[in-house]
């Protein structure tokens, strides 16, 4: 992805999780996950991790197994940065609810 069509993911991604009702857990998942990826595409690492955090719970308490395999998927793309405090925080949480191990 170049990083003129992950700033427009980003805007696209923003605008539709402002337009989300609350009834669409899983496709706002879904959606946050997809930005995270935009954003680590244009190398915004705490704000991909803190999209990824966001996303966090609504992976824990579905049982989507895309879901499941899309944080894992954003997570793995976070690896040259993990040493940072985004990303080992986002670790910790992500240990503690058994998503990754």
């Amino acid at each position: 992805m170049e990083l003129k069509q992950s700033g427009r993911a980003i805007s696209e991604a923003s605008r539709r999780l402002a337009a989300m009702g609350p009834g669409s857990v899983r496709e706002r998942g879904i959606l946050q996950l997809e930005y995270a990826n935009a954003l680590i595409q244009k190398r915004e690492i705490p704000e991909a991790a803190a999209m990824i955090g966001e996303a966090v719970p609504i992976v824990a308490g579905h049982s989507s197994a895309r879901l499941t395999h899309s944080v894992r998927q954003a997570r793995a793309r976070l690896q040259p940065w993990q040493d940072s405090k985004h990303v080992q925080g986002l670790d910790e949480r992500l240990r503690a609810l058994s998503i990754v191990g």
